[in-house]
């Protein structure tokens, strides 16, 4: 079982604009010989690689062992599946997994693609039946 889910792509394309427009004040701020030039073109630089990592990595990742759970490039999960204690889907708006011996992690459901978002309480249903009550 390999499941991808895919994040919202309206914050991508946000970080995607965002170094475009950095990459633009670079350019006008190197025509008019600032020395701050190169801020820009570092800030440039993030905007643009977080938003290429946003659109091709997806948010989360269910394989046979547990859920990787990519919220950021620095910021990185691994839960496998004897972990988790149970699964709260109670609510619309997110999917809480409630570890047993750490915080429990919420999953905001904005955060998945438009797509996904059944796909993947699906999935955490699957994996609530089949994992945690034989647990």
């Amino acid at each position: 079982m390999q499941h991808q889910f895919k994040r919202n792509q309206l914050t991508a394309t946000m970080a995607l604009i965002a170094g475009v427009l950095m990459g633009f004040t670079f350019l006008l701020q190197i025509s008019m010989k600032q020395p701050a030039a190169f801020l820009s073109f570092i800030a440039c630089a993030i905007s643009l690689v977080n938003g290429i990592w946003m659109f091709s990595t997806p948010l989360l990742t269910i394989n046979d062992d547990g859920i990787s759970f990519k919220e950021s490039m620095m910021r990185q999960r691994h839960i496998r599946f004897d972990e988790i204690e149970s699964i709260d889907m109670s609510n619309a708006r997110y999917v809480e997994i409630y570890r047993r011996n750490d915080s429990p992690l919420k999953i905001r459901m904005f955060a998945l693609g438009f797509s996904d978002k059944e796909n993947f309480r699906n999935a955490m249903l699957e994996i609530s039946s089949n994992y945690i009550s034989a647990g």
